[in-house]
């Protein structure tokens, strides 16, 4: 991630993409290419993983392009550029290919960059942390870590090697295994948002910036 004062992040020319993406300004699927995406999905392009979302209405969920399921039909299929527009619109996470979990594919330049910040690990981890008398488990707790550094273009440091870890705590019950498993994500992804807040909070108190 590249930071400079007044725009969090740099990014490349439309052409340093592998093809072109759909708008970025799109708000939601009717300002999509929807042919374009369609071929994506067609394809299972990697390329595009993480810049789109489906939702196929015969289902009621949403996927990556690169999802390995039976291409829907296009009349059934709306295109999304975030997760979060697909759930509002009522779309399910797929379970198979777990877009709320897609990578972020942002792409950014160096030029010009007053600070950045390297990310040297980032890990999510499930801990059993209670059982019941006869041994099942009853409780899970789901850590995320993130290590990072931040340094200025000229290699000083201004953030050291520092660790932030989330977790959160959830309940278990073998009948219920599915339901969990959307839980599960949900509750990374409300990690991942309080990371993002912490982050900031931390990059703010960075004087030098």
């Amino acid at each position: 991630m590249v930071l400079r004062t007044g725009l969090p992040i740099t990014w490349l020319p439309m052409h340093h993409l592998p093809f072109a993406p759909p708008s970025s300004t799109a708000g939601s699927s009717q300002d999509l290419d929807a042919q374009r995406c369609y071929q994506a999905m067609a394809d299972k392009d990697a390329a595009w993983d993480g810049l789109f979302f489906t939702g196929v209405t015969s289902t009621g969920i949403y996927c990556r392009p690169v999802c390995r399921v039976k291409l829907p039909r296009q009349a059934n299929c709306r295109f999304f550029e975030t997760a979060v527009q697909a759930e509002a619109q009522g779309f399910r996470p797929c379970l198979r290919c777990r877009p709320e979990l897609a990578p972020a594919r942002r792409f950014w330049s160096t030029t010009d960059a007053q600070a950045v910040l390297d990310v040297l690990d980032e890990l999510r981890e499930k801990v059993v942390v209670g059982r019941t008398s006869s041994g099942a488990i009853r409780e899970f707790q789901l850590r995320y870590r993130y290590r990072f550094r931040l340094r200025s273009s000229n290699g000083t440091e201004l953030i050291p090697d520092t660790e932030i870890l989330l977790t959160r705590d959830i309940n278990f019950n073998e009948t219920g295994a599915l339901s969990k498993e959307s839980e599960e994500a949900l509750l990374y992804r409300d990690m991942e948002n309080d990371l993002v807040l912490q982050l900031q909070r931390r990059l703010a108190a960075v004087r030098q910036l």
